[in-house]
């Protein structure tokens, strides 16, 4: 009887396991057609809050875990990135992100969502200067 009454219960409980709708840890999939803003990639980097932050050759993305941001240099905007060609990524140990970019560096602003150029100084004179006559090219001046 007892042998009976245990095959009952465990058909009962197999068939109530597959009816109940089984989910599963899934991933996704991030592309240039919504998120991110190129898919050449210089940088992968996570700093200490937690974010993900993607240097690519067209701009600066951050992902919080939900949804992506979009940083891109903005013609005018001093408080933008300097350029869209993100080279690389580094958080010091006050926590400040440090962008650079094929033109410069950059420090990231958290409290206002912006960003604030960091110059490059040797010997009193600046390192990188972007030429008037070419706006994708770069002049280090080394005083040789």
């Amino acid at each position: 009887m007892k042998t009976a009454l245990n095959k009952i219960l465990l058909i009962v409980l197999l068939l109530c396991l597959t009816v109940l709708p089984l989910t599963a840890q899934t991933g996704k999939f991030y592309s240039t057609n919504n998120e991110l803003s190129s898919s050449l990639i210089n940088q992968i980097f996570q700093d200490k809050r937690g974010f993900i932050w993607i240097a690519t050759e067209y701009g600066l993305n951050r992902f919080d875990g939900l949804r992506f941001s979009n940083y891109k240099h903005i013609s005018g905007d001093s408080t933008s990135i300097k350029n869209n060609y993100v080279r690389t990524l580094f958080e010091d140990s006050r926590q400040n992100l440090l962008v650079g970019c094929i033109d410069g560096l950059m420090k990231y602003d958290s409290e206002t969502d912006t960003f604030r150029e960091i110059p490059m100084i040797r010997a009193g004179k600046r390192v990188f200067h972007t030429s008037r006559r070419c706006r994708n090219c770069i002049m280090v001046r080394s005083g040789w």
